[in-house]
């Protein structure tokens, strides 16, 4: 969560346009001796990390996180948050959600969607999504309608609903139930059609978007709303 985090807030809030601007009074240096300026890169737009991060920090959103921010082959910035430090060590698992989480920011830079999107406006099958309300079986599952729209930004933050990997989330039988269900599905994002990600409706969402974390498979969802919306392949928009 934490790259995909970063890789969604920091790409859009603190990227600068590609033409160099004049040197600021403070001419900060990245940590290879090289004026920030130089690589295309705003200082004054850097310097608003610090606060980004600590808020997450003092509302308990996260323990600590590093934010590290490379331009033109040069490390841009680099510092550590909370509990962590610059050199702290930590997991890069799940690295494909910040490639695609990436490519969905460049999208919403670019106008094509966003992140306030319904996800039902491209995706309209979505709309059909229900929520879990108790059962551990088909028989005694029992569901409600959603009461807000799930949006695009949900999928991109795990905040979407949908139950994630039962390996290590939760020992409710209810939940573990959902968990099951949705980790029998494997969409596959295609320019041209929704058919592999139907079958999610099938398995109701374990809240109601936007209202509680799950780790899963969002970030591979937008990736397919970016598909459909650019008319390419998930490998052509990568490579």
């Amino acid at each position: 969560m934490l790259i995909a985090m970063i890789g969604m807030g920091a790409w859009q809030y603190f990227n600068a346009p590609a033409a160099p601007k004049p040197p600021t009074q403070r001419a900060i240096r990245t940590e290879d001796g090289i004026r920030q300026e130089e690589v295309g890169m705003d200082p004054d737009k850097l310097t608003q990390i610090k606060a980004w991060a600590e808020s997450y920090v003092a509302t308990q959103q996260l323990p600590g996180l590093v934010v590290a921010i490379a331009r033109r082959g040069n490390i841009v910035y680099h510092e550590g948050f909370g509990i962590a430090q610059k050199d702290s060590i930590l997991s890069i698992g799940t690295l494909t959600d910040t490639i695609l989480s990436i490519m969905v920011m460049t999208a919403v830079q670019e106008g094509l969607l966003s992140l306030d999107d319904p996800v039902a406006k491209h995706i309209p099958c979505f709309q059909n999504f229900m929520v879990y309300c108790e059962g551990s079986s088909q028989d005694s599952l029992k569901t409600q309608a959603m009461d807000r729209p799930m949006l695009v930004r949900h999928l991109l933050t795990h905040t979407w609903g949908f139950p994630g990997l039962p390996i290590f989330q939760s020992l409710d039988a209810g939940v573990a139930f959902c968990d099951r269900l949705a980790s029998c599905s494997n969409p596959t994002p295609n320019p041209t059609s929704d058919a592999s990600f139907e079958d999610l409706v099938k398995v109701p969402l374990l809240h109601q978007p936007g209202s509680c974390f799950r780790f899963g498979i969002g970030p591979h969802v937008a990736a397919h709303i970016v598909c459909k919306l650019s008319g390419k392949s998930l490998q052509d928009l990568i490579s």
